[in-house]
């Protein structure tokens, strides 16, 4: 074993040492010592860069563990995460202290030459100073208390935005879930609830593509943008007054001090499985069921602006919420145009 104290050499291993710890946690100074071929006092050494640089550690006799990662660890990290585990989603990604808005990088990168078509982007942000939700709703948070990100899809994904929505849906409940150690429910088409309180948010946006040049010109799919919001670390005082009976954070859920870096891992490993390609609509629909509650239950909702009330009869990932009116007629109400009014 060689040891490489210098700067550059600590630098490494730290990285190397963050990238396992927000994947499983604890580990002993001692396994990571033998995974890196290195002496332990190497490895504290690293421990005490990451420490140095921001993030939050905890040593319980051998064993070492984040309890908050830095901004500034965050692309290497989640780009070293995908290396290894040979996936798409993490191989590119942008992060930023501060942005106007996560979807709104994703837009201006998918107007570069050739990047809609064949890469998968990440975006993350600290704070955002223009974020949204649908319906031109705004996302406010301080720096520092949110997980802030954009997926753009590119065109030969050939994904639906109805598909993202609800299979990010379950991707976030999921993630949020583990974090948060209580059962995560969706309401419809686009919240995250956990404890009645909303946590997070979806927003789906599609850019369309050009016609395609060949012998005989079609429409090319077009490129999808996923942004997410996620409440991490906010108290109830976080929250304006008008807000503090219906929003939470996984943090107040779970009581715990939350790694947003962490979250992310899991959340891009849980978009990776339900959206690319993604879930059967036969998946989707059965987890939607058990995480909504909305079949069988009278609603009032808008669709494209109109006022619908019914009974919710099913949930077709195709379509929509399956809704039977009190004249008996059947109507179809998509994710990306709908907004609940009552259940």
């Amino acid at each position: 074993m060689r040891d490489s104290f210098d700067r550059d050499g600590i630098s490494r291993i730290a990285r190397k040492v963050l990238v396992q710890l927000v994947q499983r946690q604890p580990q002993s100074i001692s396994h990571l010592a033998h995974e890196h071929e290195c002496s332990p006092d190497l490895i504290l050494a690293a421990v005490d860069a990451l420490r140095s640089s921001g993030c939050i550690l905890e040593q319980q006799r051998d064993n070492v563990l984040v309890r908050q990662s830095h901004w500034t660890w965050w692309r290497g990290v989640l780009e070293d995460i995908s290396s290894e585990r040979g996936t798409t989603l993490g191989r590119h990604v942008l992060s930023y202290e501060s942005t106007s808005s996560t979807n709104d990088v994703c837009r201006q990168a998918a107007g570069q030459m050739g990047r809609p078509n064949s890469e998968t982007l990440v975006v993350l942000a600290d704070h955002q100073s223009a974020g949204r939700g649908r319906h031109g709703h705004r996302w406010e948070a301080r720096g520092g208390q949110s997980l802030l990100l954009s997926v753009l899809f590119p065109t030969d994904q050939r994904l639906s935005a109805q598909a993202v929505t609800l299979g990010a849906a379950i991707a976030c409940a999921r993630s949020v879930e583990r974090f948060a150690c209580q059962p995560v429910h969706l309401k419809w088409p686009n919240d995250v609830i956990v404890a009645g309180r909303k946590v997070a948010g979806i927003l789906v946006e599609t850019i369309p593509a050009g016609p395609i040049k060949r012998a005989k010109p079609r429409q090319a799919h077009p490129a999808v943008i996923l942004g997410i919001g996620i409440n991490v670390t906010q108290t109830a005082d976080d929250f304006p007054a008008e807000l503090r009976s219906k929003a939470g954070s996984i943090g107040l859920a779970s009581g715990e001090m939350v790694d947003r870096l962490a979250l992310a891992v899991e959340l891009l490993d849980e978009i990776q499985h339900c959206c690319m390609p993604g879930l059967s609509p036969e998946q989707i629909a059965l987890e939607w069921k058990s995480r909504c509650h909305l079949v069988n239950r009278m609603v009032r909702l808008t669709h494209h602006g109109v006022e619908l009330e019914g009974r919710v009869v099913d949930l077709d990932p195709s379509v929509g919420l399956v809704i039977a009116d009190a004249y008996g007629r059947t109507h179809f109400a998509d994710a990306g145009a709908t907004n609940l009014v009552e259940s």
